[in-house]
Protein backbone atom coordinates (compact mmCIF):
# COMPACT_ATOMS: atom_id res chain seq x y z
CA UNK A 1 0.00 0.00 0.00
CA UNK A 2 1.66 3.67 -1.18
CA UNK A 3 -0.31 5.63 0.99
CA UNK A 4 1.08 9.25 2.30
CA UNK A 5 2.55 9.69 5.72
CA UNK A 6 2.61 5.62 6.34
CA UNK A 7 6.23 3.79 6.26
CA UNK A 8 5.97 0.67 5.44
CA UNK A 9 5.37 -1.76 8.21
CA UNK A 10 3.21 0.67 10.32
CA UNK A 11 0.14 -0.64 11.64
CA UNK A 12 -1.55 2.54 12.56
CA UNK A 13 -2.78 5.95 10.72
CA UNK A 14 -3.53 9.22 12.18
CA UNK A 15 -5.50 12.17 10.22
CA UNK A 16 -6.00 15.44 11.36
CA UNK A 17 -9.16 17.00 11.78
CA UNK A 18 -9.86 18.10 8.29
CA UNK A 19 -8.03 15.45 6.48
CA UNK A 20 -10.84 13.18 8.64
CA UNK A 21 -13.42 15.27 7.16
CA UNK A 22 -12.00 14.78 3.57
CA UNK A 23 -11.47 11.36 4.23
CA UNK A 24 -15.15 10.44 5.39
CA UNK A 25 -16.01 12.38 2.00
CA UNK A 26 -13.78 10.30 -0.57
CA UNK A 27 -14.90 7.05 1.01
CA UNK A 28 -18.79 8.12 0.88
CA UNK A 29 -18.11 9.10 -2.84
CA UNK A 30 -16.17 5.99 -3.91
CA UNK A 31 -18.40 3.96 -2.16
CA UNK A 32 -15.56 2.01 -0.33
CA UNK A 33 -13.77 1.40 -2.88
CA UNK A 34 -10.38 2.68 -3.10
CA UNK A 35 -9.49 2.96 1.09
CA UNK A 36 -5.64 4.12 -0.21
CA UNK A 37 -6.83 6.86 -3.18
CA UNK A 38 -9.16 7.93 -0.33
CA UNK A 39 -6.44 8.81 2.08
CA UNK A 40 -3.94 10.45 -0.50
CA UNK A 41 -6.84 12.60 -2.02
CA UNK A 42 -7.86 13.40 1.76
CA UNK A 43 -4.38 14.49 2.51
CA UNK A 44 -4.07 16.77 -0.70
CA UNK A 45 -7.34 18.16 -0.07
CA UNK A 46 -6.47 19.36 3.92
CA UNK A 47 -3.50 20.57 2.46
CA UNK A 48 -5.23 22.76 0.07
CA UNK A 49 -7.11 24.21 2.89
CA UNK A 50 -4.42 25.25 4.64
CA UNK A 51 -2.80 26.77 1.69
CA UNK A 52 -6.25 28.46 1.01
CA UNK A 53 -6.85 29.85 4.95
CA UNK A 54 -3.18 31.21 4.72
CA UNK A 55 -3.85 33.00 1.44
CA UNK A 56 -7.10 34.36 3.26
CA UNK A 57 -4.55 35.16 6.55
CA UNK A 58 -2.64 37.48 4.25
CA UNK A 59 -0.09 34.49 4.94
CA UNK A 60 1.79 34.57 1.43
CA UNK A 61 5.19 36.12 -0.10
CA UNK A 62 5.42 38.94 -1.70
CA UNK A 63 9.16 39.05 -2.89
CA UNK A 64 10.01 38.18 -6.27
CA UNK A 65 12.44 35.36 -7.53
CA UNK A 66 15.02 37.51 -7.80
CA UNK A 67 14.51 39.30 -4.17
CA UNK A 68 14.48 35.67 -2.56
CA UNK A 69 17.76 34.62 -4.64
CA UNK A 70 19.60 38.05 -2.99
CA UNK A 71 18.35 36.82 0.67
CA UNK A 72 19.96 33.42 0.21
Amino acid sequence: MNVIGIEPGEKGIYFSRNEWKHFIDEVTMRKGQEIEKCINNARYLAKLDRAYEQIQKGNVITKSFEELEAMA
